[in-house]
């Protein structure tokens, strides 16, 4: 029945024209009094008083991104952790069993395809061999925070340019990573974790081994060994688990800006305070539209344009209904704007409105920082805006 009467105002809106900031019924002397069909307007504008909004670092999961971040910048740090494999042809194993393979240099090979910080600001790590078991599917900063290592440092010089990263590597390290497809248990291969130096001034993301399609494009372990008289080869690992954490404080500004900021990650949620529709509203459209400010914002190589907007099923809690799709906000000039009609007639139809949650679209593979205005800027037009049109039956 919703559906027959959504179409058929579709057609009225056409002729329709009134349009006032209250909710407010247009065009009644058109139909027939006996099944009156009503095009009503709400605008949160002029209810600015019932918008509750607030920022707030939130948990997630760095275990399964497309890109993995490094690197510090200001008071922001990532920091990676890599498990590498590497192939073991006849002739490697060959040379391990009888005694005769020597590891003579190894690095790291990285290639950046994001750039977040001073584009040519100092960039420097420390390597350690890391010494529990761990998994990425889980992964979040607490867990980094927890995940053991030692203190040794097997990172030596590096060298960086746009296309690419070289850090060299004890050969040691990687040698005994090679040793672990013969010998497991003794030389158990648990990765390395890389650590930003304070000096720092910037943040590199490179493909996670979840998005890496392109040959050559993962992160890669080269080791150089020689079996004297007969050979020496290269060998080169690529990851089979990768994952980051990264830290940093709340961002800081007046009460007016909220933030949505990756990695960390930072994310708002907004409550629009909808009561004064009729709970037999068919809701048309609901656009709902975000300011930012540019000042305050801060974009890495890659600039966000897009952010996600999820609903909520309690607002204190900050927790997301998963039974509902989440929408994706898009960017023009300094605004994001998306229609989410389908929250608002989820709202009314399970009588519930807990609000919804905003946050970046590529929280996962960036630290990309986006300042909102909220409801406490004392210029009504950079408010959060709700304007919703629906209909009721009579």
């Amino acid at each position: 029945m919703k559906q027959f009467f959504s179409h058929l105002v579709l057609f009225l809106i056409v002729i329709l024209s009134a349009c006032e900031e209250d909710p407010t019924s247009v065009g009644e002397d058109l139909i027939d009094n006996q099944d009156l069909i009503n095009v009503y307007f709400y605008d949160s504008r002029g209810h600015d008083e019932f918008i509750n909004s607030k920022s707030y670092i939130d948990t997630l999961s760095l275990g399964i991104s497309e890109r993995t971040l490094l690197g510090r910048s200001g008071s922001i740090s990532s920091t990676a952790a890599l498990k590498f494999y590497f192939p073991l042809p006849d002739s490697i194993e060959n040379a391990i069993n009888d005694g005769t393979l020597t590891p003579l240099s190894s690095w790291i090979k990285l290639i950046p395809n994001y750039y977040y910080g001073e584009a040519n600001g100092n960039f420097g790590l420390t390597a350690h061999k890391i010494t529990e078991s761990w998994g990425s599917g889980k992964f979040k900063i607490d867990t980094l925070k927890n995940l053991q290592y030692e203190p040794q440092n097997y990172a030596g010089q590096l060298s960086i340019n746009d296309t690419i990263v070289i850090i060299n590597l004890d050969e040691q390290l990687s040698y005994e990573w090679l040793l672990s497809r013969i010998d497991e248990s003794a030389h158990p291969n648990y990765g390395v974790i890389l650590i930003p130096t304070q000096s720092t001034s910037k943040i590199i993301g490179f493909l996670g081994i979840t998005s890496a399609t392109l040959l050559g494009a993962l992160p890669e372990v080269h080791l150089v060994v020689e079996k004297p008289g007969e050979f020496i080869d290269t060998l080169t690992a690529t990851p089979i688990i990768d994952a980051f954490g990264v830290e940093g404080p709340f961002p800081q500004a007046d009460e007016t800006i909220s933030f949505v900021q990756g990695g960390i990650p930072v994310q708002t949620s907004l409550k629009f305070d909808i009561s004064s529709l009729p709970q037999t509203a068919i809701i048309l459209k609901a656009d709902l539209t975000l300011h930012t400010d540019t000042l305050l914002s801060e974009y890495g190589s890659l600039s966000s344009d897009t952010l996600m907007v999820q609903l909520l099923s309690d607002y204190n809690d900050n927790n997301i209904d998963e039974d509902v799709f989440a929408i994706a906000m898009s960017k023009t000039g300094t605004a994001f704007n998306v229609d989410i009609k389908h929250f608002v007639q989820y709202w009314l139809d399970q009588k519930d409105n807990f609000g919804i949650k905003v946050s970046a679209a590529d929280q996962e593979k960036s630290v990309t920082k986006t300042a909102i205005y909220n409801e406490k800027i004392s210029n009504a037009d950079l408010k959060p805006r709700l304007q919703i049109t629906f209909t009721d039956i009579k």
